[in-house]
């Protein structure tokens, strides 16, 4: 049995699920999650081009999804963090 001083014994499934619950309600991660996502809905413009494979309502759903995910992650942070009465740093 693994001692509790060792960090793989701690991240079992429960713990890891748990510390990611948690990490999540912060604003400052909500916000860089959808700076991520804004990133990544950028780039897809770019990259995601309709042809044989790809159709263009896909390609548009895919960049409207993402832009809305990185905007609700924004707006969520941004509200969070005033709740919070705390600056983001």
């Amino acid at each position: 049995m693994a001692s509790t001083d060792d960090p793989a014994a701690r991240l079992d499934g429960e713990n890891l699920r748990m510390m990611l619950k948690k990490r999540l309600k912060e604003p400052a991660i909500q916000i860089r999650i959808g700076l991520a996502m804004l990133i990544l809905a950028s780039l897809a413009k770019w990259f995601l081009h309709p042809g044989e494979i790809i159709s263009e309502g896909w390609t548009d759903g895919t960049t409207g999804f993402l832009y809305g995910v990185s905007i609700g992650f924004m707006l969520l942070g941004i509200w969070r963090n005033s709740r919070r009465g705390r600056k983001v740093p």
